[in-house]
């Protein structure tokens, strides 16, 4: 058997992994631009009634053990506990921390897949059990207005779609999971 040194087997190792370490980190940077442009985008967004009035930590915190949660325009979030299967939609308390659970209580609830912009946000909320395959009496869409705090329920997600598009949304507009959401942020 030959002896190798340690640091010579190190080489091998390195050598090997150079090429998809690369493309890993290349990966990892272009998802961090993505992140950090998503987060501008929402900061851009804040309306001008709260300019210089938001919790640093809005655009930042992920939430806590098995609470969960990310932006959306200010000063609305989606808030999600032990799983990011579904979520509640909350409104920031004037003056609350959000590391400190500063939101009120649930505007919509169970919504699993989101779309919005500035002004709107679309989604599908499964009002039925928690766990299990939803039955489709229990599936509706919303879309629910930052500004006024109103929303517009929606027996189908076209329905919910046309009347998205007609304030605004691109006609390409596709529903993310509340998942998939969170990840665009953290």
């Amino acid at each position: 058997m030959r002896n190798v040194s340690l640091a010579a087997v190190a080489v091998m190792v390195l050598a090997a992994c150079l090429p998809g370490c690369k493309e890993q980190r290349m990966r990892a940077q272009r998802e961090e631009y993505a992140r950090q442009a998503h987060i501008a985008k929402l900061k851009s967004w804040v309306p001008a009634e709260y300019a210089g009035k938001v919790d640093p930590d809005f655009f930042t915190y992920p939430g806590f053990r098995d609470w969960f949660r990310f932006p959306l325009v200010y000063p609305y979030s989606i808030n999600m506990v032990d799983d990011l299967q579904d979520g509640a939609l909350v409104k920031v308390g004037p003056n609350k921390r959000i590391a400190s659970g500063g939101a009120w209580g649930a505007i919509l609830g169970r919504l699993s897949h989101i779309a919005f912009n500035d002004r709107y946000m679309v989604g599908r909320v499964n009002s039925g059990e928690k766990w299990g395959t939803p039955k489709p009496e229990d599936i509706h869409w919303v879309l629910f207005e930052f500004a006024s705090g109103e929303s517009k329920t929606f027996p189908t997600e076209e329905e919910a779609l046309a009347a998205a598009r007609e304030v605004g949304f691109d006609s390409d507009t596709v529903l993310l999971s509340v998942e998939e959401q969170y990840n665009r942020c953290f």
